[in-house]
């Protein structure tokens, strides 16, 4: 159990190494699952898995994805959100304050990008960290105080609506895995994948904690 890491020598191709590690996962654990960057890359390696035999018990995704469907399957019956409900939900959000209480900031299409960024990344982080069993860090000034005090109402729309952010949507699943240890989150490689968000590497540190996680490098594109 626990994080680990490899290297590969293929960008594009499964290498045999890496079917033998996933084959060997579905023997151990029963699933594996394999997360990489893009479509392209999931069809590729589903491709080369079947080629190989190997492609039964093995679910290949890309990280947003994979938290959806386990979202999908063990979450709190709240749907994660678009992109667009998200940039419309901000944009009401914005509609409905005056210049006086968003002050510093203002009412335009630059501030509206930036909460939305903002709650798509750090809404857990923003609107609960002490969920996260942290504490929210002493707020530098009136532009920070406002952009968060804006990411919580966001937050408080998103639960009017019964939808969720993949950020906190994740959050909730790295808890749910610790208790629980589901199937579907025993063994998780993730392939090509050199920038994560701290919401996919907290839900990664609960699959190594209650099965295996492995990060698959490239060493000539991850230097």
């Amino acid at each position: 159990m626990g994080l680990k890491v490899y290297t590969t020598r293929s960008a594009s191709e499964l290498t045999g190494a890496e079917v033998s590690l996933l084959a060997g996962a579905v023997r151990e654990h029963g699933r594996a699952t394999l997360l990489v960057p893009t479509l392209s890359e999931r069809d590729l390696c589903r491709r080369a898995l079947a080629d190989a035999g190997a492609g039964t018990g093995i679910d290949v995704a890309t990280p947003s994805s994979w938290i959806a469907g386990m979202w999908e399957l063990l979450g709190d019956g709240r749907r994660i959100a678009t992109s667009i409900e998200r940039r419309m939900l901000v944009a009401d959000l914005m509609a409905g304050r005056d210049a006086d209480s968003i002050a510093p900031l203002r009412a335009n299409p630059g501030t509206a990008a930036l909460i939305a960024q903002a709650a798509e990344a750090l809404l857990p982080e923003i609107a609960a960290p002490a969920a996260l069993g942290g504490e929210l860090s002493e707020l530098d000034g009136a532009s920070e105080r406002s952009v968060f005090s804006l990411v919580r109402a966001y937050a408080d729309m998103l639960s009017a609506r019964g939808l969720v952010e993949a950020s906190e949507a994740a959050s909730l699943l790295a808890r749910l895995v610790s208790e629980c240890a589901p199937a579907c989150a025993r063994f998780v490689a993730v392939r090509d994948a050199f920038h994560l968000p701290a919401h996919m590497m907290r839900l990664l540190e609960s699959v190594a904690g209650v099965g295996e996680a492995v990060v698959l490098l490239i060493p000539s594109l991850s230097g």
